[in-house]
């Protein structure tokens, strides 16, 4: 059991973990059948001394053999898929008379286990950012004037899921629906001149964000205007996110931002993003926040104007931002943020 849900059970003794999110951070991988579901298809008991697996006979051995990172450490109790009181009859004899907390009960512990890294999980952020980038601006590559928002969005399915990673997000708008709407699910629409698409991937349950633009023949100058608003705000909220940072002194700082660049009430408009972690968004970038900025966690920030979307997903670290995203494969912009050169991907021209 690593250091992060020890200290958990050393607290409160038996822990059973219920859902997806908090499943994936304990057991390393898949713990869905339906991926809208809010629970895990199983339960973990922990407990001191001891992890168990508890599970239907439908679920059990596949999760067993193909999902769990140390399969050894795990001991197993499942019962018929068609008797199930047996779970709680299963959790009761491991627990006897000690009570357990679930994972919903110890909500903010399990955000804050969430949300800043291991090791394991910064080799894992910085393997799934450059696959999702990589994978989305191949999308990019591929779209041709004439096609559906529908179309698009298969293809990001279709490229992500061939590689066994979950597009948990999925989002496609062009043309006029880019200065209407700011989650422009995808749609029938025909993309004839400018598309942006917008997507989180999930791997082992961690999640990563990133937005890429591509444009059909020569920009107009709002819409040029539009892209490097959006991509200056983006760096200097990257530019930001440093430890110590508190989450009310940046939403401030943005509102001046905004004004900054000639968009002074945009951000009403679209939430700003915010920390990610086992879930795309763990907190909202809001007025008032106490919430402080720690080392090792990652933030998907996404600024918006009419007509303009910015976001990679970053890691804090003790120095400069990580960019887990970047790929050096599409059109890029450095922006100077006081001492510091965020690099910026730019609207694919083609």
């Amino acid at each position: 059991m690593n250091a992060k849900l020890q200290a958990l059970v050393v607290q409160h003794g038996n822990v059973l973990i219920e859902r997806q999110e908090n499943f994936s951070l304990a057991f390393g991988g898949r713990g869905h059948i339906n991926v809208a579901s809010e629970k895990a298809c199983a339960v973990l008991l922990l407990q001191p001394g001891r992890k168990t697996l508890i599970s239907n006979n439908i679920e059990i051995f596949r999760l067993q053999q193909e999902e769990a990172e140390e399969a050894s450490e795990w001991d197993i109790r499942y019962y018929p898929w068609y008797e199930d009181a047996r779970k709680a009859e299963i959790i009761r004899e491991l627990c006897g008379d000690a009570r357990f907390v679930t994972d919903s009960e110890l909500n903010d512990e399990f955000a804050k286990l969430r949300t800043v890294f291991t090791d394991r999980e910064l080799a894992l952020v910085r393997e799934q950012g450059k696959i999702t980038a990589a994978g989305l601006e191949s999308v990019c590559e591929q779209l041709k004037p004439g096609m559906t928002e529908f179309a698009a969005a298969g293809l990001i399915a279709q490229t992500f899921l061939a590689q066994g990673i979950d597009v948990v997000v999925n989002l496609v708008g062009s043309d006029e629906r880019l200065h209407k709407y700011r989650h422009f699910l995808p749609t029938a629409s025909v993309i004839e001149r400018h598309a942006i698409l917008a997507i989180v991937t999930r791997y082992k349950g961690i999640m990563v964000s990133v937005t890429r633009s591509v444009h059909f023949g020569a920009m107009s100058d709002e819409a040029k205007h539009a892209a490097a608003a959006a991509r200056r705000l983006d760096a200097q909220l990257t530019a930001a996110t440093r430890p110590g940072q508190s989450y009310g002194e940046l939403f401030d700082q943005l509102v001046q931002w905004y004004a900054e660049t000639g968009y002074p009430d945009q951000w009403q408009n679209h939430h700003q993003g915010g920390m990610a972690g086992f879930a795309p968004r763990e907190t909202r970038l809001l007025p008032g926040s106490t919430l402080r900025i720690e080392q090792n966690q990652i933030f998907a920030w996404n600024p918006s104007v009419p007509g303009a979307k910015s976001e990679d997903t970053s890691l804090v670290t003790a120095g400069a931002p990580e960019v887990l995203t970047w790929t050096g494969n599409f059109p890029y912009e450095d922006i100077q943020v006081g001492e510091t050169t965020i690099r910026k991907t730019a609207t694919l021209i083609r």
